[in-house]
């Protein structure tokens, strides 16, 4: 059984939830957005980024990851505008004639 102190609690954190979604929703919506394709000619820092945030298909140095950004190859990500440099979610896509 709950205490009043347990409800309380409970209660908090919904509050909590409910703000940090909200807070959420403002700063990323698409306006704050930016999609931008990465290419070997992109700056340095962002592909090095790019490269040790991967974690699925880790990255075994620059020539593979310039084939993972080459010939029908794509790779986009999107960046805050607060935060331009930072790339916070990566798509690569193969590009197939099937």
């Amino acid at each position: 059984m709950k205490t009043e102190s347990d409800k309380s609690i409970v209660a908090a954190l919904h509050r909590l939830e409910r703000s940090a979604h909200e807070l959420l929703v403002l700063w990323f919506c698409q306006s704050n957005m930016k999609l931008e394709r990465l290419t070997w000619q992109s700056p340095g820092d962002i592909l090095q980024k790019v490269a040790d945030y991967e974690a699925v298909h880790p990255v075994e140095g620059m020539m593979d990851f310039k084939k993972r950004v080459g010939s029908y190859r794509r790779c986009f990500y999107f960046s805050h505008e607060a935060m331009p440099r930072e790339p916070l979610v990566i798509v690569h896509v193969a590009l197939l004639n099937e």
